[in-house]
């Protein structure tokens, strides 16, 4: 977590340094507001979920086929729809929930069965199923890859050297990100 914690302050510089209107687009995204949760809610748990969901978007990938939310109400479809899942978390949250609010349940599927419940947030639950993944040596779903490349080679560190050109792109801008905060840090 303390290396998502990092990251996370550098992602959002990126977007705020080459992205201002890709930052509006992704304030249109539900529960992705970043004027919200990044100047209003001080919640953790919540800016690690709209970095991981953020991280996806600027992949252009759909962090729906990671994350897959559910009301607390409507249990039975969640059920069945869980079932259909290839990989990925699940996120179930209370009827008329406010962003901030912990959810009910958090879990991790993988092929249609449910491997493990009760996870403390979304953070920890991405970090799990990507040690499962790796673990088990399972192939990283194809609407995910260049997310869970990240997660492998920019965030743990493991087989690094080898990037993809979009993870590599991604890599340099954190870099550039890092270094542009060190000189206006040397100059004050």
């Amino acid at each position: 977590m303390r290396t998502l914690q990092i990251y996370v302050k550098m992602i959002f510089y990126i977007y705020n340094f080459y992205f201002t209107g890709f930052t509006r687009a992704i304030n249109s995204i539900p529960c992705l507001g970043f004027s919200l949760l990044f100047h209003v809610n001080n919640s953790i748990d919540m800016r690690r979920e709209c970095i991981l969901k953020a991280l996806c978007v600027y992949l252009n990938e759909d962090y729906a086929q990671l994350l897959n939310e559910y009301n607390d109400c409507d249990w039975v479809n969640a059920k069945e729809a869980i079932a259909q899942m290839v990989m990925g978390i699940y996120i179930v949250r209370s009827e008329g929930h406010q962003p901030g609010d912990k959810p009910v349940d958090i879990g991790i599927v993988i092929e249609g069965t449910e491997v493990l419940c009760s996870l403390k947030n979304v953070a920890v639950a991405v970090a799990m199923l990507f040690g499962l993944t790796y673990a088990l040596n399972l192939s990283y779903p194809r609407e995910l890859k260049a997310t869970f490349e990240v997660i492998q080679k920019g965030f743990f560190n493991l087989d690094g050297q080898k990037l993809s050109p979009k993870v590599q792109a991604l890599k340099n801008k954190m870099l550039e990100c890092v270094l542009k905060r060190l000189n206006l840090d040397a100059r004050r």
